[in-house]
């Protein structure tokens, strides 16, 4: 019998005594990617209710020089505002605003592809509202509910553009700061010192003011504002959203974002002149690896930031900024908006909305995931076992190999800058098959971080005990082993025992965690160099168990038929396992293979060699779990052999 059980606790983040009531970003913001067929429909579908609780959507190409815009729902569906130029309010005859996104028939270029960013109103996130100028010094209500961190103003009649506050906005040589200048959303320069614009006065919980300039309050004339919020960090639980700034430094540099949280989405601007870089995760916001941000001063597609890329996430406190780029020049100061990760939500109740298992299908994409957007997977084809994630590459995919200690490498069918499922070629090798896992509240969390002299503690958002967790260095220059920690894998207490995901090494003695179990807040490390060198980039994958989704633990083989009880419902899609006491392979067994579990020989991979196989009966299906054959030989049910294992459930 296995043993098992869920450890989910609701809190956010970890932070303890938390409550159910907390708000969820997914609500309120969404980046969404998709390609045009120059003639259907765009509807996206993103639960956010535009209609009922107003917003902005923000659009542009990704790969094509064109026009970018956004729409809002006060000024309606039928006008949009240009991001990259000083044109008054246009006119837009194909976008509608849904109570669960939006449709953009607008954005349909035959195989272009496209990008929005969806903005919802709530209270300390975003409002945007209309109002008249009157020529006069003013102040406007704006209902954010507190202290604003940006403002966004555009003249609807006439060829003004954009004018920008930002509480961070200030000159390199302090002559200005805030209130007291400005800057254009259109445009690549410095900001301009001007008191008629917001009278050299900041913003408070209720209001901002406005001078007498014509961009901002001509009589007569109606403006549309964005209002973005900047919660404190003494809001920790429910901090959305942040407009900070930072200097430049010409070289690699962390920084915290509000309390301590990774960005999904993030605007920043060089206060000398630069452009309004955009990054987001969809599209590809990973360290060390190419980024692609778009702007909105200019109508060129999105960039490549090749090489180390400009940022990513880390340490699930904030991002890491590579050395000299756009958005990290020595002696430059930088502002941003920056908006929090979606793992605010409740564990997973059905399998099939944060695990999938699929081979190749005449679709786009190549390995649909219908339910969810893909964060993490594995690759099996032609003997070679292959893992990726969004954060080590996304339009432009890396793989690591499960089986040995290489770095990272590029590949074409694993494209992540996608809504539902993982990209690839119609006319590639058809035997491919994935497991795709998506990011979820008390299931799967995965962060990245760079290494540091010492021992440390290390911040997660899984929300609840991780149970087993896969650590690789993914530095470019040097191989490393996958370090694979297992609730069960260990004696006791004693925590210095892990196992090698690489090799079929029973569990070995070794300090990498610091002799410390992981909490439901914070993982530890000790300064071993496989998992903390000094300014080395790593990652930790890892997962816990969930009542009926996910189950994580430890059997003995008995070398007879037994059954494993995981307390799924409808079997076991995905099942990864290991001797610990003596030598033993890693085998995975998985719907989507060319098998997948069934009463008979079953396809299984071995991740620590790479070898994909038929032609044995390991395993039979089981409603509740899985069941272990007698097969001779059972490489997975050897008598007296102790095994960890984790299960995910078969979705209905």
């Amino acid at each position: 019998m296995a043993s098992h059980g869920s450890s989910f606790q609701k809190t956010f983040l970890g932070a303890a005594g938390t409550s159910d009531d907390r708000i969820d970003i997914e609500q309120y913001f969404s980046t969404d990617v998709w390609v045009g067929d120059g003639s259907s429909d765009v509807d996206i579908v993103n639960n956010i209710d535009l209609t009922g609780q107003g917003g902005a959507v923000w659009w542009a190409s990704r790969t094509t020089s064109a026009a970018k815009y956004a729409m809002n729902t006060v000024t309606g569906a039928s006008k949009r505002q240009s991001l990259h130029t000083n044109d008054s309010e246009g006119t837009e005859n194909n976008f509608t605003f849904n109570s669960n996104g939006y449709r953009n028939n607008s954005a349909q270029g035959n195989t272009t592809t496209y990008v929005g960013w969806t903005f919802r109103n709530q209270d300390k996130f975003f409002k945007v509202f209309e109002y008249t100028g009157n020529g006069s010094n003013r102040t406007i209500a704006h209902n954010l509910g507190s202290t604003p961190g940006c403002i966004m103003i555009h003249d609807r009649d006439n060829n003004e553009g954009w004018t920008v506050y930002h509480r961070g906005m200030n000159r390199t040589d302090g002559s200005a700061s805030d209130a007291e200048i400005y800057q254009k959303l259109h445009t690549a320069t410095s900001p301009t010192d001007d008191a008629t614009v917001f009278q050299d006065t900041a913003p408070t919980s209720t209001v901002f003011s406005l001078g007498t300039n014509d961009r901002i309050n001509k009589n007569s004339v109606t403006y549309v504002a964005y209002v973005f919020g900047h919660t404190d960090s003494e809001d920790l639980e429910n901090e959305l959203i942040s407009c900070g700034s930072y200097n430049g430094s010409g070289s690699i540099q962390d920084i915290t974002i509000g309390g301590g949280w990774e960005p999904q989405w993030i605007m920043t601007k060089d206060n000398d002149g630069g452009d309004f870089y955009m990054f987001d995760d969809v599209r590809g916001m990973s360290s060390g690896f190419n980024d692609h941000p778009s702007n909105t001063n200019s109508n060129s597609a999105e960039y490549s930031f090749g090489g180390n890329g400009a940022m990513g996430p880390d340490q699930g406190k904030g991002i890491l900024l590579e050395a000299s780029n756009s958005v990290n020049r020595s002696g430059r100061k930088f502002w941003y908006i920056a908006i929090r990760v979606p793992m605010m939500g409740l564990p997973p109740t059905d399998p099939d909305t944060v695990f999938k298992g699929t081979t190749r299908q005449s679709a786009d994409p190549c390995f649909p995931s219908p339910d969810f957007r893909v964060d993490a997977g594995f690759q099996l084809i032609n003997n070679d076992c292959r893992y990726y994630n969004r954060k080590i590459g996304s339009r432009t995919p890396y793989y690591i190999k499960t089986y040995d200690e290489d770095e990272f490498s590029s590949f074409s069918d694993g494209a992540l800058d996608q809504m539902f499922g993982v990209g690839g070629s119609d006319s590639a090798e058809t035997s491919i098959t994935h497991c795709m896992f998506k990011n979820q509240a008390g299931f799967m969390n995965f962060i990245t971080y760079r290494g540091e002299s010492g021992t440390r503690s290390i911040k997660h958002g899984l929300n609840a005990v991780p149970k087993i967790m896969f650590i690789k260095n993914h530095q470019a220059s040097n191989s490393k082993d996958w370090i694979v920690y297992h609730k069960d894998a260990v004696d006791g207490s004693n925590n210095n025992q892990p196992l090698y995901l690489n090799e079929n090494n029973a569990q070995v003695n070794a300090d990498y965690f610091n002799g410390a179990h992981p909490t439901d807040s914070v993982f530890s490390l000790s300064d071993e160099g496989l998992v903390n060198q000094n300014n080395e980039k790593y990652f930790n994958w890892m997962f816990t168990s969930c009542a009926g989704v996910c189950d994580i633990g430890t059997y003995n083989g008995t070398g007879g038929t037994q059954n494993l009880d995981f307390g799924f419902a409808n079997g076991t899609a995905f099942f990864l396992t290991k001797r610990v006491d003596s030598t033993g392979n890693w085998f995975l067994f998985h719907e989507g293979s060319s098998t997948g579990i069934v009463s008979g020989n079953d396809e299984k991979a071995k991740l620590n060699t790479g070898n994909i196989s038929s032609g044995e009966d390991l395993v039979d299906p089981l409603s509740s779990g899985i069941t272990l054959t007698n097969a001779g030989g059972n490489d997975v049910n050897n008598s007296g052999g102790k095994f960890v294992y984790l299960a995910i459930a078969a979705g209905s």
